[in-house]
């Protein structure tokens, strides 16, 4: 797919939010989802290669951001013996 095609944001939603099936492949939704993946690679690249959060790049995939200071936090899991990983029990 060529990076040709515009994205119209409005028209992606108006395909995309009306509750009903719809092609994901069509030319402007893939435009917008190829578009959504690299800005996503970019980011991540940016925060493991040099622990750089350059969130011009978030507010450019989001509708909407808070107005306040994005913090960092810790996702903290616990996982027991009993829980499986595909086929294998994690110990």
């Amino acid at each position: 797919m060529s990076e040709e095609v515009k994205i119209d944001a409005k028209r992606v939603q108006a395909i995309t939010n009306m509750g009903q099936a719809y092609d994901d492949v069509d030319p402007l939704v893939e435009a917008a989802r190829n578009h959504a993946i690299k800005e996503c690679r970019r980011y991540n690249f940016l925060v493991n290669s040099q622990n750089k959060y350059d969130y011009s790049i978030l507010k450019g995939l989001f509708n909407k951001m808070g107005g306040g200071k994005l913090h960092r936090t810790q996702l903290h899991v616990r996982i027991r013996p009993e829980h499986f990983a595909g086929e294998q029990c994690l110990h």
